[in-house]
């Protein structure tokens, strides 16, 4: 059985990282020379996530990969690296070859400048259409108090 490809569109593939994820609009970010990119994440807290230990390279691609979760390397500039994501939310073992993949444009590890991983952001997923649900009634907000 293959992963759990409900969230691959319109940049939501992040979203099974979290349990109840809030977006707010207008939140202050860096500035982005690339619109339409999803969740600025560290490289430090990425492997936390998704249960990895390493960054790896299979059939010439670049993975970071947990048990039932990865992320590709889908583009990347000079000071960012863009990455998709695949989870199994049931928590079953996710493979390299997921033929989810094989419609992805993904860059290969030649063309990368290793050096810049460290010191560059990394976005999870990316986003041509968002819709801001906050304030709208139809939502149902858990307040603690």
């Amino acid at each position: 059985k293959e992963a759990d490809h409900s969230l691959l569109s319109n940049g939501k593939c992040w979203l099974g990282l979290f349990h109840d994820p809030v977006i707010v609009k207008d939140y202050p970010v860096l500035h982005r020379m690339e619109s339409d990119t999803g969740l600025d994440v560290s490289l430090r807290v990425i492997p936390r996530l998704i249960q990895a230990r390493r960054i790896t390279s299979f059939d010439g691609k670049v993975f970071i990969k947990g048990f039932c979760a990865m992320l590709v390397l889908h583009k990347h500039t000079k000071s960012m690296f863009v990455w998709h994501m695949l989870m199994n939310k049931d928590g079953r073992h996710i493979s390299y070859l997921d033929s989810a993949f094989s419609g992805l444009e993904m860059k290969d590890l030649d063309k990368m400048v290793l050096c810049s991983f460290g010191s560059a952001r990394h976005i999870i997923g990316w986003c041509s259409n968002a819709n801001s649900w906050a304030g709208k009634s139809f939502y149902k907000y858990k307040l603690h108090r």
